[in-house]
């Protein structure tokens, strides 16, 4: 299979620079993080470098399809580095499997601590390391340990704000990340959620702060309503929030301030509460929060803390449903004072 390569001897298209000084500075890397992956190769003993592009002291070699090569049966165990070897006198890009340490027929749990000898000679031989592969005599499975490193491009263009960044990229392209001097964080840019066309999107498409546990979006909801229930089967609040996550990855995290009374006409009336994500009770945070006696009336509010992921982009309505735990008397949500919710879109 024939590599294509850019920095060799030669002229290059301006897209082919485009392409080649984004990865400038780096040293042996995978231009992006799928790109020449090694695989082992079932029932042979072989592994498969997938397509891709490698760059390493300034020539990026490209493969367009996924490349296998054939491992030496050893006399016992073996490793093997498999590496790109690139030739700048024939101006080419091989794939390669260098010896290695050898061991017996028993799979090793780590691999070797050294490379071996490697050729260096930037501008004439150098061998880019890819993968360690180890094999055996006694069958033909092969053990493979991705060793690439990841490109690193350039650092994300600064704006100051919203309205630069919106000026500076009327039509940005998934993917396309700006530093915002006035947040101080990294923003994504994100072309609208598709199951089948675009899963990577989110809903809608925008700009969004990069990387886990950011606050996506705040959803409050509040109930005044007084509910009363004498019976052991929970019944709803009437305290309830919905919101619509930009990614099914996110969690959200609810914070409950519910409201509560215990009459004390008869003794022994309990105050349970349950959070639902639709109709599916996902945590009981009041198993018995109040118990009262014949003259004793109990109210209060209960805090409630939970994180949920829904692994939705559509509406997720959340609420509270509460009960008498012994069906003495009645219970009653929002006797004396609001419930409140808060609904919070995390990035995970």
């Amino acid at each position: 299979m024939a590599w294509t390569n850019v920095g060799y001897d030669g002229t290059i298209t301006e897209i082919q620079w485009a392409g080649l000084a984004g990865l400038l500075g780096n040293g042996y890397v995978a231009a992006g993080d799928n790109d020449c992956i090694t695989t082992a190769v079932a029932a042979a003993r072989q592994v498969s470098v997938a397509a891709g592009s490698l760059y390493g002291d300034g020539v990026l070699s490209t493969n367009s399809a996924a490349e296998t090569l054939s491992l030496t049966t050893p006399v016992n165990g073996q490793w093997y580095l498999v590496a790109l070897q690139r030739d700048w006198a024939a101006n080419t890009s091989v794939l390669v499997a260098i010896a290695s340490a050898t061991t017996t027929t028993a799979t090793p749990t780590t691999t070797p601590t050294s490379f071996p000898v490697l050729n260096t000679n930037a501008g004439v031989l150098t061998d880019q390391p890819i993968a360690w592969a180890w094999c055996n005599s006694a069958n033909t499975s092969v053990a493979v340990y991705d060793i690439r490193l990841r490109a690193v491009k350039s650092l994300p263009p600064k704006v100051a704000n919203a309205y630069e960044r919106d000026a500076k990229f009327i039509s940005p392209d998934q993917g396309l990340q700006v530093w915002r001097n006035d947040l101080g964080v990294t923003e994504t840019y994100y072309e609208l959620y598709n199951s089948s066309t675009n899963p990577g999107g989110l809903n809608p498409s925008g700009w969004y702060p990069s990387g886990a546990g950011n606050v996506l979006q705040t959803i409050f909801g509040t109930s005044t309503n007084q509910v009363s229930n004498s019976s052991t089967n929970f019944v709803d609040t009437t305290l309830s929030a919905t919101i619509t996550p930009q990614r099914k990855s996110s969690r959200i995290l609810i914070l409950i301030s519910q409201q509560a009374y215990v009459g004390g006409a008869n003794a022994n009336n309990g105050w349970g509460g349950r959070i639902l994500r639709g109709s599916t009770a996902i945590h009981t945070f009041a198993s018995e929060a109040f118990r009262s006696g014949t003259t004793l009336e109990m109210t209060g509010v209960i805090p409630a803390t939970y994180l949920d992921s829904p692994n939705s982009v559509s509406p997720v309505t959340y609420k509270t449903q509460f009960k008498n735990t012994v069906a003495s008397n009645q219970v009653t949500s929002q006797q004396y004072n609001a419930s409140s919710m808060i609904l919070m879109e995390v990035s995970a």
